[in-house]
């Protein structure tokens, strides 16, 4: 053998070495990430707020009134029912209806976070009912209690929705739905509004979303362990490709917000240190047509809510209130 050929053969086995390494980092940072309970729940940041204790016991707080508002509320009649609907690709997905007592069309979906369940959002529950609306959480693929082998981080989701949206107008064919997500929840919901929706959606809000799932993972492989996007998470994305069956890439919601159609409410905190708070601004800027933004002061991500509890009602009701025609 020559020399050339030598050294190629060693240049090729060194290539192939690197390639599976480098699938392997992928495959690994996949799993982390989009399995869930499998590790990307457990993300640990230096807290530089003073108050954090004192914040968290009010959110455990608040979080405990609403589950006790939940008890005490929905029984007999007005009982919690559970839904399920199945997802354009097989999956049996689950959802809890929550009456409302008195007649009404008025229906709010919220959808939850990443890494979490149903009961991320229940903390809305008594607010919505006492305004009037029917109310169904989801749980979102490969999350909780629906199918799944991979988290969707809302552009898989997006078709999900979808289908919930149409089994609320199957339930109330007048319905006039709201659609309010949290976190990934909050890009869900902003994905859904670059889709061809029924009449009967007439207002989304986001809570806390992000503007690119590739540009949130970037910004977590950052926070987390220290490294660059690339080559990581491009590798990643070929494994997820494979694996979850979509592309980080192409999951930027900004595209998709572009093309709404809905008025859309922007909530988010200028301290939130998971979901920069520049991408709150991204979105808004995204959007073509009847938009809003609130950024609170107080508060991490997606405890808006917990901390700024009638300042984020009063935004959140002021919003839904407004005829198409009276935003900005």
């Amino acid at each position: 053998m020559t020399k050339l050929k030598r050294r190629l053969s060693i240049l090729g086995i060194l290539v192939c070495i690197l390639t599976l390494l480098g699938l392997g980092i992928g495959n690994y940072f996949v799993d982390y990430a989009l399995v869930y309970q499998n590790g990307g729940q457990d993300r640990q940041v230096q807290s530089v707020n003073p108050n954090q204790e004192a914040e968290d016991k009010q959110v455990d707080q608040i979080k405990a009134q609403a589950e006790d508002f939940i008890a005490q509320t929905y029984q007999g009649d007005t009982a919690v029912k559970e839904w399920q609907v199945k997802s354009q690709d097989g999956l049996d997905l689950v959802g809890h209806y929550f009456p409302q007592k008195t007649f009404s069309h008025k229906w709010v979906i919220l959808v939850h976070g990443y890494q979490s369940n149903e009961a991320e959002t229940h903390a809305l529950i008594p607010h919505f009912q006492a305004a009037g609306y029917h109310i169904l959480t989801i749980a979102m693929r490969g999350q909780g209690v629906s199918q799944g082998d991979y988290i969707g981080m809302g552009y898989l989701d997006k078709e999900d929705l979808l289908t919930w949206i149409n089994r609320v107008v199957d339930q109330d064919p007048d319905s006039q739905i709201v659609l309010h997500g949290t976190s990934m929840g909050g890009a869900t919901v902003l994905f859904t509004a670059g889709l061809d929706l029924p009449k009967n959606v007439t207002k989304i809000v986001d809570d806390a979303g992000y503007s690119s799932v590739y540009d949130i993972f970037a910004s977590e492989l950052k926070a987390r362990f220290s490294l660059p996007a690339f080559p990581v998470l491009d590798l990643s994305n070929i494994v997820a490709q494979a694996k979850a069956v979509y592309s980080l890439k192409a999951a930027d919601v900004k595209k998709y917000v572009a093309k709404a159609q809905v008025p859309i409410l922007i909530i988010h905190t200028e301290n939130d240190d998971f979901v920069p708070v520049a991408m709150a601004h991204e979105l808004y800027q995204a959007i073509p047509g009847s938009k809003e933004i609130k950024i609170f002061l107080k508060g991490g991500h997606a405890h808006a809510r917990y901390l700024n509890q009638n300042a984020y009602y009063q935004t959140l009701f002021d919003f839904l209130d407004q005829e198409k025609g009276d935003q900005s």
